[in-house]
């Protein structure tokens, strides 16, 4: 499947932004004394997990309006969509809690199936990646630019 390069554009962009966001509401929390709930598995949430999925979702709405999203906090939309964004806000939120930098932020995009693009953020260790089909991986530097890793 071809996939038009003005949409990969427009997908890294979004997630430029998003990586932005998630960064800044995760480091706003981290090494603080946060709101804590347990969910019906037993494992934690935060009011940061809550906060930076909202955030997510709100800027996928804005890019993206055709497009469904699944969170990991608040849930699935139409998942028969052929456009699919899947959502983690923290991912290790033990470690999150405990005050561990090894934490992170998990965004995917899903189109017909296919993984298009994959997102890894690590805030507390400003380190930032993005893979996409057809481009190979993505770092983002201390100035926010992107750059094609080698592989």
């Amino acid at each position: 499947m071809k996939t038009d390069p003005k949409v990969l554009q427009n997908e890294i962009h979004a997630a430029a932004e998003i990586i932005a966001s998630a960064k800044r509401t995760a480091l706003e929390y981290f090494r603080r004394k946060v709101e804590i709930d347990l969910k019906g598995d037993e494992s934690p949430v935060t009011v940061a997990d809550l906060q930076i999925e909202r955030e997510t979702r709100a800027i996928l709405a804005r890019h993206f309006p055709g497009h469904s999203i699944m969170g990991e906090e608040y849930g699935a939309g139409d998942l028969t969509n052929d456009h699919v964004w899947v959502i983690d806000p923290i991912d290790g939120t033990r470690s999150f809690i405990s005050g561990h930098p090894l934490f992170g932020f998990l965004l995917a995009y899903v189109c017909k199936g296919q993984s298009n693009l994959g997102v890894v953020s690590m805030p507390a260790l400003n380190e930032d990646y993005i893979g996409q089909r057809g481009l190979g991986l993505l770092s983002m530097d201390s100035r926010s630019v992107f750059r094609q890793k080698p592989r």
